[in-house]
């Protein structure tokens, strides 16, 4: 009988240790998701020219449409965007998402004949998965 209570008190423990562990592993791994924001691949971010730059093949821009992933803001709109232009094409090179600049990886658009300025909107795709601070 007392063996059989010590088994009992011994797995109550190990239950209760188990738990904790688990707990603690749960709410670490919340935290680091509650800091992040993952904009995932595929993901289409809406611009729009507004100025070049004083670089050659640089064309600065706004996001037109806010980007969110499930109910939060991951991309607010007006956030500032760089673009690398050649000759025909133009590339979303970086974000800049409450003052802090993400570089992207997307597909790239044809220019046409579209002047920088004249409030063009493009949409580009995620390459690369995109970590933005919350």
């Amino acid at each position: 009988m007392k063996a059989a209570r010590t088994v009992m008190v011994a797995l109550a423990v190990v239950s209760v240790c188990h738990s904790m562990v688990l707990s603690l592993a749960a709410s670490t791994q919340s935290k680091e998701h509650a800091e992040t924001i993952v904009v995932p691949v595929g993901t289409e971010i809406r611009v729009q020219f507004t100025q070049p730059s004083g670089l050659t093949n640089m064309i600065e821009g706004k996001v037109a449409v806010p980007v969110r992933v499930g109910w939060a803001t991951a991309i607010p709109a007006d956030s500032k965007v760089k673009m690398n232009a050649s000759a025909d094409f133009v590339e979303l090179a970086s974000i800049t998402v409450r003052e802090v600049e993400y570089k992207v990886k997307t597909n790239a658009m044809p220019l046409f004949t579209t002047a920088p300025g004249s409030g063009c909107e493009l949409g580009f795709v995620l390459r690369e998965r995109l970590e933005v601070a919350r």
